[in-house]
């Protein structure tokens, strides 16, 4: 991150030496309201903490190694447009979801500055919105499962040795890549009684990304879109910043945000779905080269990975604008409650088969069934719009519970046999108006 920092473009550096200063200087004047373990924050440290939370959603492709989860799994968001608004004005809703343990802490803030003014939500630490709008435009974020993190598993080579020479073995620069993995002492510290005292680690990265563990004699390395890019501060500055349609897709375009499904809404009208990634292209078989009779053996990318086969290597990264994306459909509305990118909206225009399967690994879900069931039957209000957050209904339960009591009834021979409280359950099931309501 410091030397991310050293690199970064004035706006960036500003941005973190004026939050690190501002942030000393209420340490040094609220001294006795400060922690005990508080040695105030370098401009670096606002970096790290963005890196560190957007490389939390990255996923973890060795199942019997532990990692962090990420800062978070789900959140619901949409878009109506005036068509679909009893108002006539387009509303953007906003719920993120987050734990009030582990590091990432959310708070509501308010930015003014000059001709910058944007109210929303961020994390404790960062001097931008991460979602929230400004007088003509808003936004919101959701994590989305896209695949944008790989592991390999690489051998280093074994150079051979001219028995007839006392000489080194001449290793070939490819070789030499993959044998100068770059060690790093890497710092940390230890909250202790007497203090954060300083500790270090050996870290080595590859050309791939960082080493993350050794299974016998091949090691793990991660490969994670965007894990070298330090941009995602100006670049979510730049999307609060832009006044139009045109300027906030400008500042998507930059691509340093590895993930999110992005709601857009403007006062213009115009709103936008945008299955974000920074994730590699893939190889897979062509179709037309497979006989019918010997289909392909698509790849698992969910497991580790031969790091010495070219054919796994990662073919740049899909752009943008090769991304899935929704502007103003027909609908009047897009929305991103754990859903994949093709039920965005009705009629899309996409489906799964359009997409490679390693692009997004989202499955539908029921509280994006009852999103879109509700946002297509009718124009809402703001009011309405802002009801559905708590909906009480249990979309599953609405599926679930008739099944159910068709199958106790396609049976009542068995129910005498069964456990004594199966009457009693079916009769709550008959009565219950499936909503998450005390009283219910």
């Amino acid at each position: 991150a410091a030397q991310a920092l050293s690199e970064a473009d004035p706006v960036t550096r500003d941005l973190c030496e004026g939050f690190a200063l501002g942030a000393n200087t209420w340490l040094v004047q609220h001294a006795d309201r400060a922690p005990a373990w508080s040695e105030g924050v370098k401009p670096e440290d606002v970096l790290a903490l963005l890196h560190a939370y957007l490389m939390s959603f990255a996923p973890f492709d060795l199942p019997d190694v532990y990692r962090n989860p990420p800062a978070a799994t789900t959140g619901n968001a949409w878009a109506i447009a005036p068509q679909r608004s009893q108002h006539g004005q387009s509303v953007l809703v906003i719920n993120p979801h987050t734990s009030y343990s582990g590091p990432f802490q959310w708070y509501e803030a308010h930015l003014v500055c000059g001709d910058f003014n944007v109210a929303g939500a961020t994390l404790f630490g960062l001097p931008v919105i991460l979602q929230g709008h400004n007088a003509v435009l808003g936004w919101a974020l959701t994590p989305n499962q896209t695949d944008f993190a790989d592991v390999f598993l690489q051998s280093l080579p074994r150079p051979k040795r001219n028995p007839k020479s006392v000489l080194a073995p001449v290793i070939s620069e490819a070789e030499r890549q993959y044998v100068l993995f770059v060690q790093h002492t890497k710092p940390y510290y230890v909250l202790t009684p007497q203090g954060l005292e300083p500790r270090a680690t050996l870290c080595f990265y590859s050309d791939r990304g960082p080493v993350v563990a050794q299974q016998g004699a091949q090691y793990c390395t991660y490969c994670i879109g965007g894990y070298r890019d330090f941009g995602a501060l100006r670049q979510l500055f730049d999307m609060g910043r832009a006044h139009s349609l045109l300027e906030f897709e400008a500042a998507l375009a930059m691509h340093q945000l590895p993930c999110f499904h992005i709601v857009y809404a403007d006062h213009e009208g115009n709103i936008l779905y945008l299955y974000n990634t920074k994730t590699g292209v893939r190889f897979e078989p062509a179709i037309e080269t497979v006989a019918p009779d010997n289909p392909p053996q698509l790849t698992d990318w969910t497991r580790p990975l031969p790091g010495n086969d070219a054919r796994y290597v990662w073919r740049g990264v899909v752009p943008v604008d090769a991304l899935p994306s929704v502007l103003n459909p027909a609908a009047g509305y897009v929305q991103a409650c754990g859903n994949p990118p093709w039920t965005a909206t009705d009629n899309s225009g996409m489906s799964a088969e359009d997409w490679p399967k390693w692009l997004a690994g989202d499955r539908d879900s029921y509280r994006a069934r009852r999103v879109r069931q509700l946002l297509a039957s009718g124009r809402r209000s703001f009011w309405e719009c802002q009801s559905m957050v708590y909906d009480t209904v249990v979309p599953a339960a609405v599926e679930a519970v008739p099944l159910l009591l068709a199958g106790a009834e396609q049976h009542r021979g068995l129910l005498p046999q069964s456990h004594p409280d199966l009457a009693l359950a079916l009769d709550i099931l008959r009565n219950w108006n499936c909503t998450a309501e005390a009283d219910s």
